[in-house]
């Protein structure tokens, strides 16, 4: 277990993700310091909080080294949906702000580094059945190669700096409180009157993730005493297909107004079933939630929630 003297360091803290590590490190009796671009929604974090661009690493720098161990960092652009007409700033947000912030955490010989990256980092893997850390990166969109520039990124930290870094490959996250839209969302909708038509995707194999999942990957990412490797994959334990998903909404929500034609997902990477044999050896970490147990628990929210 980590020092509780000083506190860990979270970006992204308003996000999806963010705010709920915020909250699990509150929980757990940790002292944290937040950050985002934006203010939070609603009631504040619990923690010491200030806005700021994760790249504005003069603002960042005193903060942590006056009291921080660790760094949490979840802020950035957060998938291939987001910015898509400026390559450019998401290049110069994910891997410009990782860099800045991976430099101070060196600088100041901070406990643990975990940052956030995504399956997007290895684009298409039709040819691999399985896929653990070793395959390599070959992103496929803007958000991918930004991700997969980080790790390398990250991974030189631990080399040549000797940083106690990581990062955490997540997957398709779903779950209470996520904005933008991931299959789901729109299928429930369509049951209050917004018909989704798809030409094609029902064969697209994904791999969803439950945000609480992620939450305790991170939360294990960053207490773990000797991690032996600097990515991990963090992900659920089944595959299913988008004709899966649409069939299991239906059963629970038999008014759904969607329909799905065959295929595949115009522009959605192919990949293998992503392997997490790593985070349980190393990190003691599993998924915990069935996708068919979180599925049936977000339809409920999403019928009384927006989001």
């Amino acid at each position: 277990m980590a020092p509780k003297s000083k506190a860990v360091f979270v970006t992204g803290a308003t996000g999806f993700i963010g705010r709920r590590v915020v909250a699990a490190l509150l929980k757990a009796g940790r002292k944290v310091i937040a950050t985002d671009v934006v203010s939070p929604r609603g009631s504040d974090l619990g923690c010491p909080f200030y806005v700021a661009d994760v790249r504005d690493i003069t603002r960042h720098a005193p903060v942590v080294a006056e009291g921080c161990e660790s760094i949490v960092h979840c802020g950035g652009i957060s998938g291939p949906m987001l910015l898509q007409d400026n390559a450019a700033e998401v290049i110069d947000i994910n891997v410009r702000g990782t860099a800045q912030l991976l430099s101070l955490a060196s600088d100041l010989k901070l406990r643990r580094f975990v940052s956030l990256s995504s399956v997007s980092a290895y684009g298409d893997t039709p040819e691999f059945e399985l896929v653990d850390e070793s395959v390599r990166l070959s992103a496929s969109t803007f958000y991918g190669t930004s991700k997969a520039a980080s790790d390398l990124v990250l991974q030189s930290f631990v080399r040549e700096r000797g940083l106690s870094a990581i990062a955490l490959r997540i997957g398709w996250v779903y779950g209470p409180g996520r904005v933008t839209d991931a299959i789901i969302q729109p299928l429930v909708r369509s049951a209050k009157g917004e018909p989704l038509q798809l030409e094609a995707g029902a064969q697209q194999r994904l791999q969803f993730v439950h945000v609480d999942d992620v939450v305790s990957a991170i939360h294990a990412a960053l207490d773990a005493v000797a991690p032996t490797a600097a990515a991990y994959n963090i992900n659920g334990s089944e595959t299913v297909t988008v004709g899966d998903i649409f069939d299991l909404v239906a059963r629970q929500l038999p008014t759904i107004r969607a329909q799905i034609g065959p295929g595949l997902l115009p522009g959605a990477d192919q990949q293998g079933k992503m392997l997490l044999n790593a985070a349980a050896r190393d990190l003691g970490w599993k998924p915990e939630i069935s996708f068919p147990e979180g599925l049936r628990a977000y339809v409920s929210w999403l019928q009384e929630n927006p989001y």
